[in-house]
């Protein structure tokens, strides 16, 4: 997938191309094994925290819908073959990363993401506050800085999960 805002299948970033034609070679080998029964296909897309929460589960939704369309015009399958989601923010792996990375405040960014909801609602149920704005304003917005140009790329991601089941076969050749 490209970079922040796009839901183009982009093979020349990072190493996408690479991974894309081993996947599709692995991919249509494994269709050739007769042992082989594909039981699903599932894509995941997500994105980064930059952008509204309505942008971003579209976003991921057409990052999803992208890689599918790409992936059925160099396979056999339909897009029917495949189950589609995008989940927009990727918060989880945000977290994740955080505590493998250098980001300044890191503790306390870790507090942020851990600790507050993605969205706080005031008595009339309105949004008041969230998880992305205290990271934002965390700090004078130095821990944000550095996510959005170390950790959020890496957020901008397809996922592709197979289920098999595997034929055995045995002999049914009695003793002598």
């Amino acid at each position: 997938i490209r970079d922040r805002g796009y839901s183009v299948v982009e093979l020349t970033l990072r190493n996408n191309r690479a991974a894309l034609e081993g996947f599709l070679n692995r991919f249509n080998a494994s269709m050739q094994d007769s042992t082989l029964h594909l039981v699903s296909f599932r894509l995941d897309a997500y994105a980064s925290p930059e952008g509204t929460a309505a942008a971003n589960d579209r976003l991921s939704e057409n990052r999803a819908k992208r890689l599918a369309e790409y992936i059925c015009s160099r396979t056999g399958l339909s897009e029917s073959d495949l189950t589609i989601e995008g989940h927009g923010i990727d918060w989880e792996q945000l977290e994740e990363k955080t505590a493998a990375s250098d980001v300044p405040y890191k503790e306390e960014v870790l507090d942020v993401l851990r600790n507050t909801p993605e969205w706080i609602y005031d008595d009339d149920n309105r949004i008041i506050d969230g998880r992305k704005h205290r990271l934002g304003m965390l700090r004078g917005g130095v821990p944000y800085n550095y996510l959005s140009e170390h950790i959020f790329p890496l957020l901008r991601r397809s996922c592709i999960t197979l289920s098999y089941t595997c034929l055995l076969y045995t002999s049914d050749a009695a003793d002598d």
